[in-house]
């Protein structure tokens, strides 16, 4: 945001402005998957276009080859490589993980284990989004998914526990009609 939008609540002890900018300043959200080029190939490309498509984005945003910053805000987007040691040390809002099927080696568990929401920030959280792919392969998957149904179920296929929200779905849940296929 702009620095003038960032002005003192109604609480006058400064204690609502120190709030929001906790919360809205120097964000950090990273988009990871199986090697560099899927991880800016496809969800960072996706966001790219929503902030070119958006007036308000596209005037505050400087979208690079693997990161966006939007400097007003001291925030970023970026899109890493499957490399926990590259990783390590963020502090991430946000952590996009996809295609998780595709994280079976020691270097992808640890990776996992890097980007981890931190307790730090009001606002940290990890989205996995994936197909399932094959029984066996990716035990951090499998992992994840036996936790998820181990919550309880709030909606079809929506199981909720402390520290999770799975949507696990053997249906198409997309609006449209696949005749893009």
């Amino acid at each position: 945001m702009p620095e003038e939008e960032w002005e003192d609540g109604d609480s006058g002890d400064g204690d609502d402005l120190r709030r929001r900018r906790a919360r809205g300043r120097y964000a950090e959200g990273y988009c990871l998957a199986n090697d560099l080029e899927q991880s800016t190939g496809r969800v960072f490309q996706a966001i790219a276009r929503i902030v070119e498509a958006s007036p308000l984005l596209r005037e505050t945003a400087q979208i690079m080859q693997s990161k966006i910053a939007f400097p007003s805000a001291g925030a970023t987007i970026t899109a890493l490589a499957s490399d926990y040691a590259g990783a390590a040390g963020s502090n991430p809002t946000i952590v996009v993980f996809d295609e998780l099927w595709g994280y079976m080696s020691e270097r992808a568990h640890r990776l996992w284990d890097e980007m981890v929401p931190v307790p730090t920030r009001a606002v940290s959280v990890r989205l996995t989004i994936t197909y399932a792919g094959f029984e066996g392969e990716s035990d951090l998957l499998e992992a994840l998914y036996k936790r998820g149904l181990q919550g309880e179920e709030v909606a079809p296929s929506l199981y909720r526990q402390p520290g999770l929200l799975m949507l696990w779905s053997h249906e198409p849940v997309a609006p449209w009609p696949p005749f893009w296929a």
